[in-house]
């Protein structure tokens, strides 16, 4: 007992020393409408955690998220760090962390009550606690879901393997419950727990009391999937098949699993979006590299199956992926956050070779464990860096994955945001031009990888605007409409027209705007009231400006605009 304890001291431990400098990470991409910009989570009353459960627009402020995720759990986490700390990113970087760490304790449980012994267990937990690809679902803050949802999971199959499945199936079927609403991939859970019983059978145990066991799980299971229907539109995140057949798409799939195991094996030039190109056939060096690490996967397991281990882990591997493989339609080919469930497999297999290498040539398995570990800890601490801030970790990604738009985007974006909410916004505006120079670079960089991508178009049209350059800012916005029209579009737009005093024009944008359905129409009746008090036609103005207050209430700017058009018989 005391060299378990040693043990599990030891493993949390040496993860807290990896993950210790995240704590000094900010808010980056989509920690933003999670987080940051998300009015929800700054109340915690009975009325608000209720909502979390009913209401999709509480997980975020985009209402293409909060149409994607339901993980009410999640956004409860985060209301109770805004509550302690508000907006300071330092606790939720601090959570995150305590969630792995606990994660790590659970797999060493689970590894132990596997190998009936300590030193696997050790090792299988270190080698999850500090595997660099683990820093997306750890470092990132909205990768809550994935070590939240994991620790359930977890404790879930412990308790389900821990003790005679009568005598704990209440809190195995509730933890279940509460990892399905922290992230939709515990479903696998049920699959896993028969796994375990297939591989190790339990006495006495015949098909129906299998049948009866299981029965709430599935019963839980179609409850969960009819709740998410109901509140959020879908039972999956939606989008098409990435390829224009379902052939190219298994091609895919197939390129993505082969390269998340070669992630576990070799985590080398890791990066937050991950740009794969769709097969021509089957003959593809991709898709033959695929088949091929493949075929070696199913030959171990067939020629280990005998060992129950072994084809446990390698089965839970499968399993575990099956959600975000992309059989159903899912809007991410590949993305490293979804090994943190699978890379448990892949620890307790590395576990089992280092322990039988140990047998054989201790010294030789101590100096490649040693060297492993600083490996896996030495690229954690460096990713951990990467994911500094949004400038940081898009720079640093783009330089591995310069094909993805997404990410060129994503850096112009950044370097808006920096400007408009640094530290230096008042203090010393002459970098303005620089952070502008290096968005308009990387807008362009995203344009020439997606010619249609509206909101590269919108926001390289903001920077024109917000540098004077107004013919080539309504040049953007024109692009932008045509790629994908919104009320923000034209309101920007309008914007530009009243900035050179062409107020009619200003008046049809802002018009064209709130026909639209906009979640800020008071945006748009703010402006056009101004628009109008430029031309001097105040009762429409007064109208337009009350309009935005039935919107908006309590706005003391539009107040006072009403007021004095009142006061001056308006």
């Amino acid at each position: 007992m005391r060299k378990e304890v040693l043990y599990i001291i030891l493993a949390v431990a040496i993860t807290f020393v990896v993950y210790y400098d995240s704590f000094n990470n900010s808010f980056i991409w989509d920690d933003y409408p999670f987080v940051v910009y998300n009015k929800a989570i700054r109340s915690l009353d009975a009325k608000s955690l209720i909502s979390f459960f009913t209401d999709r627009d509480t997980s975020s402020n985009s209402r293409t998220l909060s149409s994607d995720v339901y993980r009410p759990l999640v956004t409860a986490s985060f209301a109770i760090d805004y509550r302690l700390l508000g907006l300071n990113p330092h606790l939720y970087h601090i959570e995150n962390t305590a969630l792995h760490l606990l994660n790590v304790f659970l797999v060493f449980s689970l590894v132990s009550s596997l190998f009936a012994s300590t030193l696997p267990a050790l090792l299988a937990a270190l080698i999850f606690g500090i595997h660099p690809v683990q820093t997306e679902a750890v470092t990132w803050i909205s990768g809550r879901s994935n070590v939240l949802f994991c620790f359930f999971y977890l404790a879930a199959l412990l308790a389900h393997i821990g003790a005679p499945p009568n005598k704990r199936f209440s809190l195995a079927l509730a933890l279940f419950t509460a990892g399905l609403l922290a992230k939709e991939m515990a479903i696998t859970l049920p699959v896993v727990m028969f796994l375990y019983d297939a591989h190790f059978p339990r006495k006495q145990w015949g098909l129906k009391k299998y049948a009866a066991y299981y029965t709430p799980f599935l019963a839980v299971s179609l409850a969960y999937l009819g709740a998410r229907w109901s509140v959020v539109g879908g039972i999956m995140q939606g989008g098409s098949y990435w390829g224009s057949t379902v052939f190219e798409n298994l091609m895919l799939t197939l390129k993505a699993v082969a390269g998340y195991i070669r992630l576990l094996f070799l985590p080398l030039n890791l990066r937050a979006d991950y740009c794969l190109d769709m097969p021509g056939s089957i003959f593809d060096p991709d898709v033959v590299i695929a088949l091929t690490v493949l075929t070696i996967v199913a030959a171990s397991y067939a020629a280990l199956r005998r060992n129950r281990v072994v084809s446990f882990f390698i089965a839970w591997f499968f399993v575990a992926l099956i959600p975000v493989c992309n059989l159903v339609p899912f809007k991410a080919v590949m993305a490293e956050r979804f090994l943190y469930l699978p890379s448990i497999a892949f620890a307790g297999l590395a576990a089992l070779v280092m322990t039988r290498a140990e047998a054989f040539a201790p010294k030789i398995a101590a100096s490649v464990f040693a060297g492993l570990l600083i490996f896996y800890g030495a690229g954690t601490m460096a990713r951990n860096v990467d994911w500094r801030n949004e400038i940081s970790l898009y720079t640093s990604d783009l330089a591995r994955s310069p094909g993805s738009a997404r990410f060129h985007y994503n850096l112009g974006f950044a370097y808006c945001r920096e400007y408009l909410v640094g530290p230096f916004r008042e203090k010393d505006l002459n970098l303005r031009a620089e952070y502008y120079a290096k968005a308009e670079a990387a807008f362009k960089n995203a344009l020439r990888l997606r010619p249609d991508h509206a909101d590269s178009h919108f926001y390289l049209g903001n920077v024109y605007s917000d540098l004077g350059l107004y013919d080539k800012a309504i040049e953007c916005f024109k692009n932008a409409l045509q790629a994908d029209p919104g009320p923000g579009i034209y309101n920007n737009m309008g914007i530009v027209y009243y900035n050179r005093k062409e107020y009619d024009r200003a008046i049809e944008c802002y018009k064209r705007a709130l026909s639209l359905a906009w979640e800020v129409p008071q945006v748009g009746y703010l402006n056009l009231g101004d628009a109008y008090s430029k031309k001097r036609e105040f009762t429409k103005a007064r109208k337009a400006w009350e309009a935005a207050l039935k919107a908006s209430p309590g706005d003391k700017i539009v107040e006072e605009k009403v007021k004095n058009l009142k006061n001056a018989g308006f």
